[in-house]
């Protein structure tokens, strides 16, 4: 009845945990459903949602050329200037970034799908360092049948190490190359998703230079750039560097490096549906433009989007109250876990979340251990998503604060302690090897 690409996108669908709990009609309510799932597996920031509100309603003034077509077509030209602006003001970029350089789509989950369409045939493969953000099998794999290639980290520190993270990136070539796939891309997330982390200059700079010695294209996803703050006292933190702040003069082919952002995450604004690349390469440009009349933002988004861009002082505050607030987040987490015995992966002073380890509580009888446990959870009332940053070890989850409230937050964390119960001793094994967390 469809054609086989057809029928295989919708058995996508059906992929267990395909869609993250408590976003549906069970969604919790404190007064109208109270018994309801508490989500903690959708990165939003409704933290400035009330103050971006208020600033949209009273700010926004609409014109009628956002009903044409000509508007919004790539961006148009108003927001073009405005996120070009944006960007040259906040992510320090050793030569200034041009509208012109700019591709804008109806989000960054449509400007992956074009960046893989022009980037790599179907077959091909987009290397990662894990732990990750686990949808990209979705965004480069759904249409354009690219492959999310793992790399097998052996205990190796993404961040630090360079050397080290250079020889594990180059292992997992060749056994790519022995499967048939080839690789196209190294792609990293800058602060990351799920670790909360930012990489440090000179690691950067490690990757730009194995990508240049392979082949491969650099696409940096930086739409966390903006959401950094102080982390725990007792946790080294490095601060964020945009790949655009680094002269890559005898790195890489500044044509090889491609950049996403947009203002889903830094901005709270997901349904906004905005996001962009940021390219020097002419003809990859030419390529996604001919794909972008698919995914084209719309003219009221974007007369939205470029008031709040337009308005330096009124960003600054904002980000400066976004960034205040998810610390604070943060830390009321951490002491929530501590106090719990639930440890977490150290170093995190940026995105949305915490990566704790739940590895203790896992039924390893079970024959997916993981999604048994995140069905208890679910019992519980608290969603949380199982094996979706492919970390290589199991019991790892994501907890998204910023997507509720604090009291919904505090219930679900109550909840989460709740289901799991006491923590269960660990093998005498597990003691001597040490701490889990750090590599």
């Amino acid at each position: 009845m469809l054609s086989h690409r057809g029928s295989k996108a919708a058995a996508i669908e059906e992929l267990p945990w395909r869609f993250a709990p408590g976003k549906g009609d069970d969604q919790y309510d404190p007064i109208h459903n109270p018994g309801g799932v508490i989500g903690f597996g959708t990165a939003e920031n409704c933290l400035i949602h009330k103050e971006l509100f208020e600033y949209l309603q009273s700010k926004t003034a609409f014109t009628e050329d956002i009903l044409t077509y000509r508007y919004s077509t790539n961006g148009g030209e108003r927001f073009q200037q405005a996120i070009a602006s944006h960007l040259n003001r906040h992510l320090s970029p050793v030569h200034p970034v041009g509208a012109s350089q700019l591709i804008t789509a109806s989000s960054l989950t449509a400007i992956h799908e074009m960046l893989g369409f022009c980037l790599g045939d179907p077959g091909d493969g987009i290397l990662v360092i894990p732990p990750i953000y686990g949808r990209f099998e979705l965004d480069f794999g759904n249409t354009d049948g690219l492959r999310i290639v793992y790399t097998d980290m052996d205990e190796v520190d993404p961040f630090e190490g360079a050397d080290d993270i250079v020889v594990r990136l180059k292992a997992s070539l060749v056994k790519a190359a022995a499967s048939g796939t080839v690789i196209r891309a190294l792609m990293i997330v800058n602060p990351n998703n799920p670790l909360g982390r930012c990489y440090p200059k000179h690691t950067i700079r490690s990757l730009l230079r194995f990508c240049q010695d392979h082949g491969l294209h650099y696409i940096s996803d930086e739409v966390y750039a903006l959401s950094v703050y102080e982390g725990e006292e007792d946790e080294d933190v490095v601060d964020f560097h945009s790949v655009l702040s680094i002269d890559t003069t005898g790195l890489i082919d500044a044509s090889r490096v491609h950049v996403l952002y947009g203002l889903s995450k830094d901005f709270g604004a997901a349904g906004l549906r905005i996001g962009c690349l940021f390219s020097r390469n002419s003809l990859l440009h030419k390529s996604m433009m001919s794909m972008n009349r698919f995914h084209p933002p719309s003219g009221p988004a974007l007369a939205m989007a470029s008031t709040i861009l337009e308005d330096g002082a009124f960003v600054d505050k904002l980000m400066a109250l976004s960034r205040r607030r998810l610390s604070l987040t943060r830390k009321l987490v951490i002491s929530r876990l501590r106090a719990a015995g639930i440890d977490w992966h150290r170093g995190g002073n940026a995105g949305f979340f915490v990566y704790v380890d739940l590895s203790p509580w896992l039924p390893h009888h079970a024959e997916n251990p993981e999604f048994k446990l995140a069905e208890k959870l679910l019992r519980h009332g608290v969603g949380l998503h199982p094996c979706e940053e492919h970390y290589g070890k199991p019991g790892w989850f994501r907890i998204v604060f910023s997507a509720v409230k604090q009291n919904t937050l505090e219930e679900g964390l109550r909840r989460l302690v709740t289901a799991l119960g006491p923590k269960p001793a660990l093998p005498r094994l597990a003691r001597v090897n040490g701490e889990n967390g750090h590599w």
